[in-house]
């Protein structure tokens, strides 16, 4: 049984678009993503070592919905983060970015 829920959860989020222009960044991000299940969804932006830097978005989605999220990014230091997205369950699908300044 749980290996089903570990196939349902690779096909939730290979089928997630996310885009994050420009990458790299520096003080702005755009970031674009479609979430094909309808849903609540939070959308974290975390340190290379996992720690929350930023909330960019906690509401729901419906199905095949697009949102595009503006990020000040100004505040964090030079180096890698991920783009996290999770629904009510837990992980769900990220990208990595690079900040340069």
């Amino acid at each position: 049984m749980r290996m089903a829920s570990n196939q349902t959860e690779a096909t939730e989020a290979q089928a997630i678009n996310m885009n994050a222009i420009p990458n790299p960044f520096s003080d702005n991000l755009t970031i674009s993503v479609t979430i094909p299940t309808e849903g609540d969804y939070t959308i974290v932006l975390l340190d290379i070592h996992g720690k929350v830097v930023k909330n960019v978005y906690a509401g729901s989605f419906d199905e095949m919905e697009t949102r595009i999220l503006d990020i000040e990014t100004n505040q964090l230091a030079q180096g890698m983060y991920v783009l996290k997205v999770s629904d009510q369950s837990g992980f769900v699908g990220q990208t990595k970015m690079i900040i340069k300044r």
